[in-house]
């Protein structure tokens, strides 16, 4: 199941169909529901796909839902506790879990994943603060490019080469 657009509806009347393969629970049970919770569970899908993608280089089917059905879809929600996490970081491994809970009230809220250590990281910070550059004087994107030399090297060849080097 793909998502879909109706565009024959007149504006402001326009009907989405998420794809299933990153929809929470609460959007086939009871779609009004559905708020920023629902969203983090997509994010924790889509986080949980990248990393497994990633670890597989490419894999053929790397989706932590299967929607063949809405069966399907059902199943392999409530196996969601079953699953293997292994391949994401620990850092982040209980942050994903929590996103995906089938409950939406026991989910993180978006402020609390941005507070998360995860992105308390040096190097999250380093990319975060090199997209923000053009909004500091030029002594504070000269301490701030010093610092980076510090630690540039420690980032993955093609990290630097694809995310970094356009940025600077």
């Amino acid at each position: 199941v793909e998502s879909k657009a109706d565009f024959t509806q007149k504006p402001g009347q326009i009907r989405l169909t998420p794809s299933l393969r990153f929809a929470a629970p609460e959007i086939t049970s009871t779609p009004s529901l559905c708020t920023f919770t629902s969203d983090m569970f997509s994010l924790g899908c889509l986080i949980y796909t990248l990393y497994k993608i990633r670890r597989d280089n490419g894999a053929h089917d790397p989706y932590l839902i299967k929607v063949n059905s809405l069966h399907g879809y059902q199943e392999s929600i409530r196996s969601l506790d079953r699953n293997d996490y292994s391949h994401l970081p620990e850092e982040i491994k209980s942050v994903v879990i929590n996103m995906l809970s089938p409950n939406p009230t026991q989910r993180m809220t978006p402020a609390d994943f941005i507070n998360h250590m995860w992105f308390k990281d040096p190097f999250v910070q380093a990319v975060k603060a090199l997209e923000n550059i053009h909004t500091r004087d030029f002594t504070q994107q000269q301490n701030f490019l010093k610092g980076l030399a510090t630690i540039i090297l420690k980032f993955e060849h093609s990290f630097i080469k694809k995310r970094l080097i356009p940025l600077i």
